[in-house]
């Protein structure tokens, strides 16, 4: 087989790795790792909770285990993100991997913690280990969306969420919930994956939602709720920031999507669709946008009789 399709053959295997850490590491990115030997896969890790030993150590960690420390020397690391070169709450990768006498580094792609950006792989080429970036880069970029933007802008990556019917309504005219069961178990798994969930005050008076995670081990984010007064919702943004707060689910109602979109703040999308029309005398899901917003990188997923629709605001991209 062709060596780059092999590189993204194990990229992807790290790619997969790398998600079993979602919900637990952030302001930390999800990574993943895989060490080969002649073919053969000698060590997998994944950075498992953050302040803990990042996914490289891991699997360094997972060859020794296994009796394979010895096959480590001249072997080559898969890594979906740029190895760390700085001390933090762990000791440098880097410093690890020189250690370890890996001989070759394949990267999905650079770091873009100031403190990295481009240095762990300098490092790596000095002591003569040979560096590739840039394989699957943007399928491994997808992993880490919310880090991406947080090192970017030091503002959280804002998700907003809607359960709407055929003719966009977003309150039922006889139950609590528009959307199915799966829709909801899916939206438990989306507040897992974030830092906070937000709504606004009149949501919260009228649905008193509980804001946390009804998963088996799952985490509850920072619940936030926007007052009845006007919020300045780019400052609560750069807020929450300067708070590690790196991505927030927004399920607030008409006012609160409205205000989010026509503000430019919104970066994902998702909707899901119930095979219902309720009428003119619903709650419509947006009021009056400043202009029209698109959506790219579109997903589509059939949840029983629900459609759930995922897509990136085109702007925010």
């Amino acid at each position: 087989m062709d060596k780059s399709l092999k590189d993204e053959q194990y990229i992807t295997k790290a790619i997969a790795l790398a998600r079993k850490g979602e919900g637990a590491v952030s302001p930390n990115p999800l990574v993943g790792a895989i060490i080969v030997k002649n073919g053969s896969i000698i060590g997998r890790g994944y950075h498992k909770r953050f302040g803990t030993e990042h996914a490289e150590i891991n699997a360094f960690k997972d060859a020794d285990k296994k009796g394979n420390k010895n096959k480590l020397v001249g072997s080559t690391l898969y890594v979906t993100l740029e190895p760390c070169c700085h001390w933090g709450n762990t000791p440098p990768c880097v410093d690890e991997i020189i250690k370890r006498k890996i001989k070759r580094v394949v990267i999905a792609h650079k770091d873009q913690n100031p403190l990295i950006n481009g240095k762990g792989t300098n490092k790596l080429r000095i002591h003569g280990i040979k560096v590739d970036l840039g394989v699957l880069e943007e399928e491994a970029k997808k992993l880490n969306y919310p880090f991406l933007k947080y090192m970017r802008t030091q503002m959280p990556f804002v998700i907003l969420k809607m359960g709407i019917s055929l003719d966009g309504k977003i309150t039922h005219p006889k139950k609590r919930y528009i959307t199915n069961k799966k829709s909801l178990d899916y939206v438990h798994h989306i507040r897992n994956s974030v830092d906070a969930i937000l709504v606004g005050h009149n949501t919260y008076k009228k649905d008193k939602p509980r804001l946390t995670t009804r998963l088996k081990g799952g985490k509850n984010p920072r619940p936030v709720v926007l007052p009845k007064s006007k919020t300045d919702l780019t400052k609560l943004l750069k807020h929450l920031g300067k708070e590690q707060v790196t991505s927030i689910l927004v399920e607030g109602g008409q006012e609160t999507a409205t205000s989010f979109l026509n503000h430019n703040l919104v970066d994902k999308v998702y909707l899901f669709l119930a095979p219902e029309f309720f009428g003119g005398g619903e709650l419509a899901m947006f009021g009056k946008l400043d202009k029209i917003v698109k959506l790219k990188n579109i997903h589509v997923e059939k949840l029983d009789e629900n459609i759930m629709i995922s897509g990136y605001v085109k702007q925010n991209r």
